[in-house]
């Protein structure tokens, strides 16, 4: 279960990286360093989705899926304060 639910976030995500998106001044909080931590690894592959599209849970789903893509694609993974900061934005400001 756990797989397909992050397999659809995948989806999901990337499918909207091409439609109408929120701007990344919308985003909460956008001028801490964990947000703008978000903004630049999360946006450097695709749109910046908004913390609400998904539960912490969700985002808990998600990031090791996108950590394999970067893995895959020969990108620099997230570091450990990287993705602290990441997890810590998307659980103050998830749905």
């Amino acid at each position: 279960m756990k797989n397909i639910l992050a397999l659809t976030a995948v989806i999901f995500m990337t499918a909207c990286s091409g439609g109408v998106t929120r701007s990344v001044t919308s985003l909460p909080d956008i001028s801490s360093t964990q947000a703008k931590t978000y903004v630049t690894r999360c946006g450097g592959c695709h749109a910046v989705p908004h913390p609400q599209r998904l539960s912490f849970q969700g985002w808990k789903n998600v990031l090791p899926v996108m950590e394999q893509r970067m893995r895959e694609r020969s990108m620099t993974v997230l570091s450990h304060a990287d993705k602290q900061a990441i997890l810590a934005y998307l659980k103050t400001h998830s749905r």
